[in-house]
C-alpha cells in the first residue's frame, strides 16, 4: 500500500491523494549516492569536510524523499549545485564535482516540477501532517483542518 498524503485544493478543502512515490525515490537514491561519495572522500583522502558535507546533504536529500518534501529537496539540490557546480566547471573532473552537479541538477528539476504541480498549497502545519504516514485518509482528516486561504 502506498502511504497517503494530504493536499489542499483551490476550494481549501482537505483531500487525500496518493503520494508521488516515483519522483521522491529520486531524492532517496541521489541522497544515498551523495552520502556514499562523502564517505568515499573521507576514506580515500581523509577529507573530513567531504564526510560532513556529503553525509549531511545526502541524509537531507534522503529525508526529503522519505518525507515527500519537494521544498526541502529543492533547497538542498540548489545548495549542492551552487557549491559543486563551479568546482566542476573549474576542474573539469567528473568525480566528485561532476557527479554531484549532475545529481543535484536532476533532483532540482524533479523537485521543482513537483512543487509546480503542488502549487505551494500546503501550509507548514499541513506539510508536517502529510509526513506522518497514517494508513487511512479518514483517520488524519480530523487532525488536519483546511486553513482559510
Amino acid at each position: 500500500l502506498k502511504r497517503p498524503h494530504f493536499q489542499v485544493d483551490r476550494a481549501s478543502s482537505l483531500v487525500c491523494s496518493r503520494a508521488r512515490s516515483r519522483p521522491m525515490e529520486v531524492n532517496v537514491g541521489a541522497g544515498a549516492l551523495v552520502a556514499l561519495g562523502g564517505v568515499m572522500g573521507y576514506m580515500k583522502k581523509k577529507s573530513l569536510p567531504s564526510l560532513i558535507a556529503g553525509g549531511l546533504s545526502g541524509l537531507g536529500l534522503m529525508a526529503a524523499g522519505v518525507a515527500d518534501s519537494p521544498k526541502l529537496g529543492v533547497v538542498i539540490s540548489v545548495v549542492l549545485l551552487a557549491m559543486m557546480g563551479p568546482n566542476f566547471v573549474k576542474s573539469g573532473k567528473f568525480m566528485p564535482a561532476g557527479m554531484v552537479t549532475v545529481l543535484s541538477t536532476i533532483t532540482m528539476i524533479v523537485n521543482g516540477r513537483n512543487l509546480m504541480k503542488e502549487g505551494w498549497r500546503l501550509s507548514p502545519r499541513q506539510a508536517l501532517g502529510k509526513a506522518q504516514w497514517g494508513p487511512l485518509c479518514a483517520h488524519w482528516s480530523h487532525h488536519l483542518q483546511a486553513e482559510p486561504a
